[in-house]
């Protein structure tokens, strides 16, 4: 039973610890141009149709899903980075729980700044990601207010869920139900510019 339980652990780590095979150039292009018609950059913004994107495996499926922002979606405190994933030759949306109507929604996406989306790689080896979000707040005294701090992650129908954290420091050493340590990688996600 042991030596089962050893070789069943090692392939959960094995799979867990696999990088996603990346988008192709073309893949990538074809979505560019997906999105751009699906939120009318071209109409809205002809002057600035610049779009970034972040390619992550969300899903720990081995293929890439992405989350996408460009003029139309940005704010002074950030940006609303939608969640997509290729089906077969097509984008669509990934759907996203809202956590106030306790529905889910067709669309999803997360809410920040370029460099503030992490994805951590836990001591079990399994993945989330933390959205590390920076809080400028003038009437402070230092001109920071408290971070703002969010985790997402697709559960097993592919929606995407988010909830805030409320303390970073143990989220950071103490998750899980036994408290299993500090996670063992934390990376911010790189974001392409097209």
């Amino acid at each position: 039973m042991k030596i089962i339980l050893n070789i069943t652990t090692a392939l959960v780590v094995a799979l867990a610890s696999a990088q996603a095979d990346p988008l192709t150039q073309d893949q990538k292009l074809m979505f560019i141009d997906y999105y751009k018609k699906r939120v009318k950059l071209l109409d809205e913004f002809p002057d600035s149709p610049q779009v970034k994107a972040i390619f992550v495996d969300m899903d720990g499926d081995g293929k890439e899903e992405t989350l996408a922002t460009s003029k139309g979606s940005s704010y002074e405190d950030g940006n609303d980075w939608a969640a997509f994933r290729l089906v077969g030759d097509k984008w669509e949306s990934i759907k996203g729980f809202d956590n106030e109507a306790k529905i889910v929604r067709l669309g999803s996406g997360v809410f920040a700044r370029s460099g503030e989306i992490f994805r951590v790689v836990k001591n079990d080896k399994s993945i989330e990601f933390l959205v590390l979000w920076e809080n400028f707040d003038k009437l402070a005294p230092d001109g920071l207010g408290v971070l703002r701090k969010t985790r997402f992650s697709l559960d097993k129908e592919g929606v995407l869920r988010q909830d805030d954290v409320a303390n970073l420091e143990r989220y950071l050493a103490y998750f899980g139900t036994h408290h299993s340590g500090l996670i063992s990688k934390l990376e911010s996600l790189k974001v392409e510019t097209f």
